[in-house]
């Protein structure tokens, strides 16, 4: 996704300017739903962080399989 898909996956939330920090990844803060993309080379999206404290609900459906939580020994 482009930063225009992900605004409007976003019901078109307000964005802050899109940022970069010591050479890393741009990235865009989407502070009305708590929700940061960040961006590769393209720009794509590649990962996207949620605030806990403001932004939606997640839930990480089969994380034990991803993380070796959960799994035998």
């Amino acid at each position: 996704m482009d930063p225009e898909q992900v605004r409007a996956a976003l019901g078109g939330a307000h964005v802050s300017p899109s940022q970069t920090s010591d050479g890393r990844l741009p990235w865009q803060l989407y502070p009305d739903v708590g929700v940061t993309a960040i961006y590769g080379h393209g720009p794509r999206l590649v990962a996207v962080a949620v605030d806990p404290w403001c932004g939606p609900l997640v839930r990480a459906a089969g994380a034990g399989r991803w993380c070796g939580w959960g799994t035998s020994s």
